[in-house]
């Protein structure tokens, strides 16, 4: 549908899964540069599968390009792909994170750093050894399509840790960032704790 920019988003039809932050991401973006956020449709189209989507349904959407992007390009799907943090710093957040409770840091804090070197040991391996990543992933979910998580994974190796000095590190500027971009934006109602909201100190 020859979307190129944000400004492109008018007239056309976003297809999301229905959550407050995507609207109001789009809404933020078209505004900053200059589109009006009033012309774009939202639908909910929950899990449907992104490229049956953008041919039957809706003209964009917000995909993992890890998984869908991916798989756009291993089938030959043109797309054109806008990475947030590209249009918009504030918008680099992390996902996945590991949530865990104040309670368990501090009574059972041997066991939070065990289960987060358990957990960078995996990543570690699906790093070092992506293709063998893909064929455990497959053992264990055969439905999935053999040459999308092939390419996902050898992808992905590149992006686990991408330029940190080791796996799970977090930074607090993407924190501070969001937060307040998610206060300005009305998404939360208070300033966001976000120095105690992470913590890199229970990493291997």
């Amino acid at each position: 549908m020859n979307i190129m920019k944000c400004k492109d988003f008018e007239g056309k039809k976003y297809g999301g899964w229905g959550s407050p932050i995507e609207e109001t991401m789009i809404r933020a973006l078209m505004e900053k540069y200059g589109a009006d956020y009033s012309k774009v449709q939202i639908f909910n189209i929950g899990a449907s599968d992104f490229m049956t989507s953008v041919q039957k349904d809706v003209d964009f959407s917000w995909i993992f390009f890890g998984w869908d992007g991916i798989a756009s390009e291993t089938k030959n799907f043109k797309i054109n792909f806008l990475k947030l943090q590209d249009l918009d710093k504030d918008l680099d957040f992390y996902t996945p994170v590991i949530i865990t409770s104040e309670q368990n840091i501090e009574n059972e804090p041997e066991m939070v750093k065990k289960f987060l070197k358990a957990t960078s040991r995996g990543y570690g391996f699906a790093i070092s050894n992506p293709e063998e990543s893909a064929l455990i992933l497959l053992k264990n979910a055969p439905e999935l399509d053999k040459e999308i998580v092939a390419a996902s994974q050898l992808y992905l190796a590149g992006q686990y840790q991408s330029d940190s000095s080791k796996w799970g590190i977090m930074n607090e500027e993407i924190w501070h960032n969001f937060s307040k971009w998610m206060l300005d934006n009305n998404l939360i109602n208070q300033e966001f704790d976000y120095k105690n909201a992470y913590t890199n100190e229970m990493l291997p």
